[in-house]
C-alpha cells in the first residue's frame, strides 16, 4: 500500500540555516518549522517558535486495513504543544505536548 506524503518540511535556525532532511541540527536554535505542500490547493503551515522550545519532529504512516484508511502524519513537538498535520488534506490538530494521536 502506498501512503502519499503531500508535504515537505523545512526547519530554520536562529542563524538562518535551513534544514530539509535529517535531524542533525541544534534543536535549541530552531525558530521556524514549515510544511510546504507539493500539491496545489493544500495550505502551507509555518510554525514560528520564538516563545516555544522545539523538541523534535517526526512522521508517521497510518494504515487501518478494516477501514481502508491510509494517512501520513507530520508532527512537531514543543515544550507546550504538539502540532499534527494530515498530509492527505492539510488539516491540523494542536494538542497538549504529551498527547499521542492515533488514527
Amino acid at each position: 500500500m502506498n501512503i502519499t506524503n503531500n508535504y515537505k518540511w523545512e526547519i530554520q535556525l536562529k542563524n538562518n540555516e535551513i534544514y530539509t532532511v535529517g535531524n542533525e541540527f541544534d534543536h535549541n536554535n530552531v525558530v521556524r518549522v514549515s510544511f510546504v505542500p507539493s500539491r496545489l490547493l493544500l495550505p502551507r503551515h509555518d510554525l514560528i517558535l520564538t516563545d516555544f522550545k522545539f523538541k523534535k519532529r517526526f512522521c508517521r504512516g497510518m494504515i487501518k486495513q478494516q477501514m481502508g484508511m491510509k494517512e501520513y502524519l507530520h508532527c512537531v513537538v514543543t515544550d507546550a504543544f504538539r502540532f499534527y498535520l494530515k498530509s492527505s488534506n492539510g488539516q491540523i490538530l494542536i494538542t497538549d505536548s504529551t498527547y499521542e494521536l492515533y488514527i
